[in-house]
């Protein structure tokens, strides 16, 4: 006697998990549901669709997958469940889902925390392009974490990776790295320079290290002139260091001045680049490097 089984199509119907046949199914099911979610739209049809196109083994719906398990996306959480996806992920070289892997071993997510295992999740995806991986990667060697201690040596050629592609954070950081020694020589040259293309970028706490920094090497008033415009802009952005600065610092300036400095900062970032004063010649940043 021949056993009928139930045809894939009619199986997926009586699950709602329907999927157009224009590319390989799990493919499609993964772009469906891709689809409702830049839509906008049934949130538990897209972890649907995921499930479908994961349970056939397609890495980028097991990542998303895992997503939304981990976070209660599209129905209940599942740590568990989000674990086994994400790691699955990860291993095909999913970087988001590497971070998210990451994650879960730093905030203790079904897992023990495992600072360990997420510098390596992170290190991971910052190997495979990932922004965020990079990122995450910087602020646990830079500023240490759950009993790991700052390695500066070891954050230097990521923080220099992610400068040298115009992230403001980390230029930033490689500011404060020339200013004080930190894995490299003290070089306030360069140190003025990293800060000032994050500060140009809007980066808050960079905006208040040029202008710390400008004040502190600099009594040529020009370059005095451009510190208070950045500590102002700093301050009124609501950065702390710079407001306290700011008590003291524009004391010094005339009210002309001040309005200047007011008129320059309604129009940033469009004046960032054009100072009513040039740098000073003298100044560090605008020696010739050798």
């Amino acid at each position: 006697m021949k056993i009928q089984t139930c045809p894939r199509w009619m199986m997926m119907m009586v699950l709602g998990v329907v999927c157009s046949t224009a590319a390989p199914a799990n493919e499609q099911c993964y772009l469906d549901a891709q689809a409702i979610i830049s839509a906008g739209g049934d949130m538990t049809r897209a972890r649907s669709l995921f499930e479908q196109a994961a349970l056939e083994g397609h890495a980028k719906a097991r990542g998303v997958l895992g997503y939304m398990q981990l976070t209660g996306t599209g129905g209940s959480k599942d740590e568990a469940s989000a674990l086994i996806n994400l790691k699955a992920a990860s291993d095909a070289g999913i970087a988001s889902a590497m971070v998210n892997l990451g994650s879960m071993y730093e905030k203790g997510l079904g897992v023990p925390v495992d600072m360990p295992a997420a510098l390596t999740a992170y290190e991971k995806a910052a190997a495979a392009g990932s922004p965020e991986g990079r990122k995450r990667v910087i602020d646990i060697f830079y500023f240490g974490r759950d009993g790991m201690a700052p390695d500066f040596a070891k954050a230097l050629p990521f923080v220099q990776a992610a400068a040298n592609e115009g992230d403001a954070h980390a230029c930033n950081l490689l500011g404060t790295m020339h200013e004080f020694g930190q894995a490299v020589e003290t070089d306030l040259g360069k140190a003025l320079h990293w800060f000032r293309i994050a500060a140009m970028k809007g980066e808050l706490k960079a905006q208040c290290n040029l202008g710390r920094l400008l004040r502190q090497t600099s009594t040529l008033q020009a370059d005095l002139l451009e510190a208070y415009r950045w500590i102002r802009l700093s301050a009124e952005k609501g950065e702390i260091t710079a407001k306290v600065i700011l008590m003291d610092f524009e004391k010094g300036f005339s009210e002309a001045e001040k309005s200047e400095v007011a008129a320059w900062i309604a129009g940033f970032p469009e004046t960032a680049g054009k100072p009513s004063h040039p740098p000073s010649k003298d100044h560090p940043s605008e020696r010739p490097k050798l």
